[in-house]
């Protein structure tokens, strides 16, 4: 299990945004239609996953480059709200 955060924001346009998350390094979407991304890892299990939803955007850091992946989804995130909130998922 990774660690889990809640990222909070009001979005004008989510499928712009979706396709902007898909672009990041690493990303594909699954048939779930969540992201994943994988940069550094080699196993079964992507750096990070992440899933849009009306409120904003749950992601899970797995380890590796996930921290990195964070740093990008969250620029991401700006360029298309004015602001958001991240919380960490407690367990």
């Amino acid at each position: 299990m990774g660690t889990e955060y809640r990222l909070t924001f009001g979005c004008p346009d989510p499928a712009a945004l979706q396709a902007r998350l898909e672009r990041l390094r690493g990303a594909s979407a699954t048939a779930a239609g969540s992201i994943e991304v994988r940069r550094a890892a080699t196993g079964p299990m992507p750096d990070a996953t992440m899933t849009l939803d009306p409120n904003g955007l749950y992601f899970c850091d797995f380890g590796g480059s996930g921290g990195e992946v964070m740093g990008d989804v969250i620029a991401a995130v700006l360029g298309h709200v004015e602001s958001v909130h991240i919380a960490l998922v407690e367990p």
